[in-house]
């Protein structure tokens, strides 16, 4: 497990020392990390509400819809529909951790997969990776609040040119004690290289089936 660690960070660390350096015209599409490393168990499903709001070189406003299914143990597939300032965003991704949170041990994951838009009139597709790192704490009086770090990476290619969008994604996810189902989001992401700032908000509930969908 600490190989696989080692290994990823020096992946990560030679993307963004590599992409850094190329530059380009700012292409405003939507990304936001909005997960942490937890998994569901396979049967189960959660459903997303995601507000955001892009705040440097191109402002504006993107809600975006989330669907993730239980997969395997370690494994969860995600599928989002959005739209707003980016007329149009669907994407699939494909989600493992092969280190769980556990105990004193934070979990290790990521998910990865394909983002295809339209963004002024043009035709995008988005190739992301998003490795992430999150840590559970249960408190008695709050609830359960798990923070999370991500570096979302990738390439865009819009009108014919590629892109190489990196963020920095600082957020946490919050299940107040009084709420068995339903939990809120907050995230901030920072621009690295060709891609945007945002705040992001979030709600988000579990279930089993689609006559189980609990608001509580």
């Amino acid at each position: 497990m600490k190989n696989l660690f080692s290994f990823s960070l020096v992946i990560f660390v030679a993307v963004l020392s590599g992409a850094v350096v190329l530059t380009g015209d700012l292409c405003q599409a939507f990304y936001s990390n909005l997960d942490t490393a937890d998994l569901l168990k396979p049967g189960e499903y959660e459903l997303g509400l995601e507000p955001q709001y892009i705040f440097t070189d191109f402002p504006g406003a993107n809600v975006i819809a989330h669907l993730n299914m239980g997969g395997t143990e370690n494994s969860n597939y995600r599928f989002l529909l959005g739209s707003g300032s980016t007329a149009f965003q669907a994407g699939a991704f494909y989600k493992v951790v092969p280190i769980p949170d556990y105990q004193n041990q934070p979990g290790i994951g990521g998910y990865g997969g394909i983002i295809v838009g339209v963004e002024n009139g043009q035709s995008t597709v988005s190739l992301r990776i998003h490795p992430e790192i999150s840590k559970r704490f249960v408190t008695l009086s709050s609830g359960v609040f798990t923070p999370y770090f991500a570096l979302p990476f990738g390439v865009l290619f819009y009108d014919g040119t590629p892109y190489y969008p990196i963020q920095v994604a600082i957020g946490t996810k919050w299940m107040p004690q009084s709420l068995k189902h339903m939990s809120f989001w907050g995230e901030l992401g920072l621009n690295l290289n060709s891609a945007f700032s945002y705040v992001s908000l979030g709600l988000t509930v579990p279930f089993d089936s689609w006559e189980n969908i609990r608001f509580d």
